[in-house]
């Protein structure tokens, strides 16, 4: 019936002979895999000419729809970041100076302050570290003076106290100066590395202290000392009032640090922006005195120790250099304050204390040591 549907000229003979030829066909096994074959084909043809549409239907609905706009971004202050072209090897130090442990880190070499000396790259990482022991007394891990990546007992705090004063007690100037400049390079590379410290840390402060050096800095909330140097508690001595000036009380300061606590570096640090030193340049001295009476003895005394520099200032035009200069002309002189005490030089004759001058810009981070004319 399928022949004479297809064929309806053929005659009933003619249907039957061609349906006997198929059948016959039917049962030749290679015509049945061909045919199977070909089924094959198609269903696989089918299937991937309806994955094309699909993706192309796709395509065509992504490209319609507006694209989503991003959440906006917390601003951020810029950053500098600082790429050495060599690799420094970093060297942690143990109490006795022997090399306890080593890593590398890069730093960049542009835009340094001009003290900065290639060998500091070796010290910006470092920390003074010792190792701690656990109650069978195997050594477990490496900490830092002050701080540890374990937690530690009193007792091991105390003794790690301990240690850490005898190794700042052996060191010169020099050094200490040294670590002072690795511990601000620390800071400004964004670096800094003074965790918080463990009750049982802080309790063994309670014995005394033997902080790294002295500070005299300015009360200005913007120049946290410790900050700037990556120091902790305990590690720098630190007097601050408006303008960073060396008087009465700051003397008195002085003397209990150098004398009690053996104290063998003094920084005089202003900042960028300092509002006592720069106004105190512009200032009259007619309206100076119009200030409430501690605030104008303060700037007059500020006033005072930029009198010898003013025709040098005044010929300097761009505002922030000018200011810039008032600032490091001023902690010079309270430098030289200092300079003129007569046991502070001879201690300094000894080689036994070093007073410098230093200015914090507060853009960069970085504190500049100035010398001394």
């Amino acid at each position: 019936s399928i022949i004479t549907a297809i064929m309806p000229n053929a005659s009933a003979e003619g249907a039957n002979d061609a349906t006997a030829a198929i059948l016959a066909a039917m049962s030749d096994p290679t015509v049945v895999l061909l045919v199977f074959a070909l089924m094959g084909v198609s269903v696989l043809v089918l299937v991937i000419a309806a994955c094309a549409i699909g993706a192309y239907a796709l395509v065509q609905y992504n490209k319609d729809e507006e694209p989503v706009p991003p959440p906006p971004a917390w601003p951020q202050q810029p950053q500098v970041q600082y790429i050495v072209p060599q690799t420094a090897e970093t060297t942690a130090l143990s109490p006795t100076g022997k090399t306890s442990a080593s890593r590398k880190q890069s730093v960049n070499m542009q835009g340094l302050p001009p003290d900065v000396t290639p060998d500091m790259l070796s010290i910006v990482k470092m920390r003074s570290s010792v190792s701690l022991s656990d109650p069978s007394g195997k050594k477990t891990s490496e900490g830092t003076f002050m701080l540890s990546s374990m937690v530690p007992t009193m007792k091991e705090a105390t003794e790690l106290h301990e240690e850490r004063n005898k190794y700042i007690k052996a060191k010169t100037p020099a050094e200490l100066l040294a670590d002072l400049k690795a511990g601000n390079m620390r800071f400004w590379t964004g670096l800094a590395e003074n965790p918080e410290m463990t009750p049982a840390v802080r309790s063994a402060l309670i014995k005394g202290q033997v902080p790294k050096v002295a500070v005299l800095g300015c009360a200005d909330s913007r120049a946290a000392v410790e900050i700037v140097f990556d120091q902790g508690p305990g590690d720098l001595f630190v007097a601050r009032n408006a303008g960073n000036s060396y008087g009465e009380n700051e003397g008195g300061t002085m003397d209990y640090a150098i004398k009690h606590l053996g104290i063998k570096l003094v920084v005089v640090m202003g900042h960028a922006g300092c509002w006592t030193v720069c106004t105190a340049a512009k200032m009259s001295v007619k309206q100076i005195c119009k200030e409430p009476a501690h605030l104008r003895d303060m700037l007059l005394d500020a006033k005072d120790g930029l009198k010898t520099c003013v025709e040098a200032i005044n010929h300097i035009t761009d505002a922030g250099a000018r200011d810039r200069e008032c600032v490091i002309r001023h902690a010079k002189s309270q430098v030289q304050k200092m300079l003129n005490v007569p046991h502070f030089k001879k201690k300094i004759d000894a080689g036994e204390l070093m007073i410098v001058p230093a200015f914090y810009e507060m853009s960069s981070g970085i504190v500049d040591f100035v010398q001394m004319d």
